[in-house]
């Protein structure tokens, strides 16, 4: 069984679209609706009979959002599934993270990445910004990675405690899972998408 983790704050009607194409792929998929009162309850409530959608009651943010799920499905979930994390905004396609997810299946000692050639839709500033960050995160870490905040990713449940016990609470818990996998020698592997 595959499960999803959807960290949501202020989502819109993309949300559906993504949980319903996760739905029909068969995917377990679990909501977190970071904090975001009354306002968005309707977009939660068409989604509530083919999620579990866990709430935060005050914004803590996507790293919090994301462990909060990782802590349920540690405590609720059967073992030995692959999980995935994908961001709420439809920047990546439902047939994305089904893609890492089977690649995640066969390679269960590895944090998969999706990745896509972004550079070239970028302006100067923000390719020199990118090309910066990489080589700083290969310096530190030892390992190379196309693109450190990439919302897509997967990983057996194996890593399930590693990444639950990774520090952060908003978005640098994306990066310190990064790091923490590659200080812990955990392979980090990259799957175009």
């Amino acid at each position: 069984m595959s499960v999803v983790i959807i960290p949501a704050y202020k989502p819109d009607k993309t949300l559906i679209a993504i949980t319903d194409k996760l739905w029909v792929y068969g995917c377990q998929i679990v909501v977190v609706d970071d904090g975001n009162g009354n306002e968005y309850e309707s977009i939660f409530e068409k989604i509530d009979d083919i999620c579990i959608i866990l709430r935060n009651s005050e914004k803590r943010g996507k790293g919090a959002a994301i462990k909060t799920a990782l802590t349920y499905i540690r405590q609720e979930l059967w073992e030995n599934q692959v999980i995935g994390i994908m961001d709420a905004d439809g920047q990546y396609l439902s047939e994305d993270m089904i893609k890492l997810l089977g690649y995640a299946r066969t390679h269960n000692k590895s944090l998969i990445l999706g990745v896509r050639e972004i550079e070239k839709d970028m302006t100067l500033r923000s390719r020199i910004g990118n090309k910066v960050t990489k080589m700083i995160f290969q310096f530190i870490s030892g390992v190379k990675v196309s693109d450190i905040q990439t919302g897509l990713r997967a990983f057996s449940s194996n890593l399930l405690r590693e990444m639950c016990l990774v520090k952060g609470e908003r978005y640098e818990y994306e990066r310190n899972v990064l790091l923490s996998m590659a200080r812990s020698g955990i392979s980090i592997e990259e799957v175009p998408i």
